[in-house]
């Protein structure tokens, strides 16, 4: 008799592929990793982003199938499989007035969106690996950026040190505020929306939590 599986969860989609792969052993040899990387998703452990594309390039399967249950299990079966697009991660996180972080930590994957592959490396001159969409909360960035909003932020370009749209984390809070370097360490935040004053901080004196998670790329805006 054949093994029924819940696919509704993460654990229930790796024991499917398990299942499929015989034992958890060959699984991990067509992957690509070890055995035990397989048992700590099989756990309920969610792979970061990097292994959700492994997984999903070595087995031949639907990504958005994958991460979110949704779909056919294999990509030709109907899912985007011959490479003119790729999904992007929107991540169940806020970035204004809100708090929570980006790919790499404990974000729920809220939706794939497919982009152009082409497009991408065109337009935006980056490659898809590195980016992350999220919501915008919170009226500073006004008119540029309005609640709901989404953004495509490229994490690539955390480093900073060119003027732009950027998502920083300051003490916990995930925001998206405009970025001005002046001369040595010291930058300039400020908010497109005039109600809101700039302030300026010297990175090389910060005693709060400070971290540039990415430079805004594109927005996704509501009308």
């Amino acid at each position: 008799m054949r093994k029924v599986f819940n696919a509704e969860s993460f654990t229930g989609r790796m024991a499917i592929l398990v299942d499929e792969y015989k034992n958890a052993t060959h699984l991990a040899k067509v992957v690509g990793v070890n055995d035990r990387t397989i048992r700590k998703w099989m756990a309920g452990t969610e792979p970061a982003r990097n292994y959700l594309e492994l997984l999903a390039e070595k087995l031949e399967v639907n990504i958005e199938w994958l991460v979110l249950g949704r779909g056919p299990i294999r990509r030709s079966d109907g899912g985007i499989g011959d490479g003119t697009y790729v999904q992007i991660p929107l991540y169940d996180v806020q970035a204004g007035a809100g708090e929570g972080m980006i790919a790499g930590d404990k974000e729920q994957i809220e939706e794939l969106i497919a982009f152009s592959r082409s497009w991408i490396r065109s337009e935006l001159r980056t490659s898809p690996a590195h980016l992350s969409l999220i919501h915008v909360s919170g009226d500073s960035m006004e008119p540029t950026l309005r609640p709901g909003d989404v953004v495509l932020v490229d994490q690539h370009q955390a480093e900073g040190g060119t003027d732009g749209v950027y998502v920083l984390r300051r003490d916990g809070h995930l925001q998206i505020k405009r970025l001005h370097w002046l001369s040595g360490k010291v930058l300039k935040i400020i908010s497109d929306n005039p109600i809101y004053q700039p302030i300026e901080v010297d990175l090389s004196q910060l005693t709060e939590e400070f971290q540039i998670i990415g430079r805004v790329i594109w927005g996704g805006k509501r009308f």
